[in-house]
């Protein structure tokens, strides 16, 4: 894989976050958070299968299949962290975010290092066909996790547009926040850059 390959497919799939993160976060506050999450990972798995069969011949199809599966996963992010209050007690939240947290972050670190050898072993059409049964795994078991307190959703009356701007004047009023953005961002930038 060449650097500038690697570098087209990762910002195709950044650029959604950075489009659509905030937008999708406010929506998740309207909607079911299991139903979201089922939903992203069914539309995952049809992108992901749809680009072992059409996207791996050429690098145009696939940078743009990897913007699409990144769109489809921006309301997947939210839902999952507004879930975690959903499934456990307010007295294991901490240390449910903390597990939640640290596989997160080793999932992409372990990914970038193996990840290429795992479609080189299995095939890129293969790689991309045992990645869409994983989203479909993944949508069964949310099936079947249960929330332990109910799923409160925003007024769907309120604007939605008021509470994103609303969102956006906190964080710049809160400087605890910009320093943690800031972190991550340099982190997924070094990630990115040893991987190209």
């Amino acid at each position: 894989t060449s650097p500038t390959v690697m570098s087209g497919a990762l910002a195709a799939n950044t650029t959604p976050n950075m489009l659509l993160g905030a937008a999708a976060g406010v929506l998740v506050d309207r909607l079911d958070k299991r139903r979201v999450m089922i939903t992203s990972n069914l539309g995952r798995t049809v992108l992901v299968a749809a680009m072992g069969v059409w996207g791996t011949t050429s690098l145009g199809p696939a940078i743009l299949f990897a913007f699409l599966i990144s769109c489809c996963a921006q309301p997947f992010i939210p839902a999952e962290a507004a879930a975690l209050p959903l499934v456990v007690g307010k007295e294991l939240l901490l240390p449910a975010n903390s597990v939640f947290a640290t596989p997160m972050i080793g999932s992409i670190i372990v990914a970038f290092s193996v990840g290429e050898p795992l479609v080189q072993w299995l095939g890129t059409r293969n790689a991309c066909f045992a990645t869409s049964a994983g989203f479909v795994v993944s949508a069964l078991l949310l099936y079947f996790v249960r929330f332990k307190h109910p799923d409160h959703r925003a007024d769907a009356a309120g604007s939605f547009w008021r509470q994103l701007m609303e969102g956006f004047a906190y964080i710049r009023a809160t400087p605890a926040i910009h320093q943690t953005m800031g972190q991550q961002v340099c982190l997924f930038a070094m990630l990115a850059a040893m991987s190209v």
